[in-house]
């Protein structure tokens, strides 16, 4: 197929192959699977950002996002691709894309739309209906032998990039450090604030028979590496799972746990939590605004483990 612009009528306001990068420990890599990002405006007039993997019919990412609430920027330091981070302004959400089209033409008037259906969406739209004509999807079939092309000599990118794209997106500042010198720079949640979690969920009521079905949606941050300092940090479990003693685990151990019938029963109960809103005033504390689901909630979580592990850690080398 070609891999030049056609003259087909785009079927969202905005779309462009583009692969995410995905987080593995301190490590981005490129996600290598064809992806599509693209927006469009529900019934209810909220803009979403999408992801998908161009084969599947429903998105993996969906994204509601308010006027001027985020923005997506080119990450110039990037060596191994075209990358692009979209970065909430409410929140510490951040999400990496790389640019999937091996014509580059098209990706500052893509990106500038993007940034356009955000800000003013009503305008966007209007500007889209009125220049129907001028195309912006690509063919969304990317040959395979340009994957090196787009990515360079390298297929991962390293933790040295990554603190290149967050310093050139304004996330550090002066030299580049480490990704410990990111997390210290988070606020930890305070005493109050884990408490308040604790009691939220503890007041949520799910059958002892419920069986979360998602499993496979969280592998990611189930993962031994994501979620063991949260296994390890007493405070978080007694938030979280109180029915789990914070210890060293293998990863064999640490799998069978999060299969667990107890396991399965806490995320039933975070979920139920988050999608009743029973967890909206602490989020909003934190300005946790993007947190919609036990994925999503998870993950800060998983940071803030981190966080706390570094602080321990960083505390204990300056008694020594």
């Amino acid at each position: 197929m070609s891999l030049f612009p056609t003259d087909r009528r785009p079927s969202h306001l905005v779309q462009f192959n583009a692969g995410k990068c995905i987080r593995e420990g301190n490590m981005l890599k490129p996600d290598l699977r064809k992806g599509l990002v693209y927006m469009d405006q529900s019934n209810d007039q909220l803009m979403h950002f999408y992801w998908k993997e161009r084969k599947a019919s429903q998105p993996e990412e969906d994204l509601i996002i308010f006027p001027d609430e985020a923005e997506l920027v080119r990450v110039p330091e990037c060596t191994t691709g075209r990358v692009y981070l979209l970065k909430f302004k409410s929140s510490s959400q951040r999400m990496f894309f790389w640019m999937q089209n091996a014509n580059t033409d098209k990706d500052d008037q893509l990106v500038e739309r993007v940034n356009k259906l955000i800000n003013n969406p009503q305008a966007a739209i209007e500007e889209s209906s009125r220049n129907r004509g001028s195309n912006l999807v690509f063919d969304g079939d990317a040959a395979s032998s340009d994957l090196m092309q787009i990515l360079g000599d390298s297929d991962e990118i390293t933790q040295e990039n990554l603190l290149q794209f967050l310093q050139s997106a304004g996330e550090l500042s002066g030299p580049i450090g480490s990704l410990d010198d990111l997390e210290r720079q988070q606020p930890m949640m305070t005493s109050d604030q884990l408490n308040q979690l604790k009691d939220s969920l503890q007041s949520v009521t799910v059958s002892p028979d419920a069986s979360f079905e998602a499993l496979e949606d969280l592998e990611d941050v189930l993962a031994p590496e994501s979620i063991g300092p949260l296994l390890n940090n007493g405070d978080i479990l007694q938030a979280l799972f109180p029915f789990v003693e914070p210890a060293e685990r293998s990863q064999e151990e640490i799998h069978e746990l999060t299969r667990s019938s107890e396991f399965k029963n806490a995320l039933q109960r975070l979920h139920t939590a988050i999608s009743e809103g029973k967890l909206s005033s602490l989020l909003d504390d934190l300005d946790w605004v993007s947190i919609h689901d036990v994925y999503s909630f998870l993950t800060m979580m998983e940071d803030e483990a981190n966080r706390r592990q570094h602080q321990q850690e960083g505390e204990a080398m300056e008694e020594d």
